[in-house]
């Protein structure tokens, strides 16, 4: 279950680039590409094993101009589809 106490880390899955202020991700087969906008770009950059989702939460409010409890569900459903393709890793 991924809650605030979660703390992710990022995957080796794919190859990783930063193309302005967006962050793309192509398999290693190369038959899949993930694409992150400004925003996802800045959450995905927190994900470094050492922050949980809570501090995650606190970057993010800091740096944007967002509504708390938005901003919690946003994040964890985001974080859930990451995790989901393979772009995050949790261990449970």
């Amino acid at each position: 279950m991924i809650d605030l106490k979660t703390v992710p880390t990022k995957s080796d899955a794919y190859t990783v680039r930063q193309l302005g202020e967006e962050t793309i991700f192509l398999s290693p087969a190369g038959d899949e590409i993930h694409s992150l906008d400004p925003i996802g770009t800045f959450i995905f950059e927190q994900m470094d094993g050492q922050l949980d989702l809570a501090m995650v939460l606190d970057c993010l409010c800091d740096e944007y101009d967002v509504e708390r409890e938005q901003a919690r569900r946003d994040l964890l459903e985001f974080v859930r589809e990451l995790v989901e393709r393979k772009l995050l890793i949790v261990e449970e």
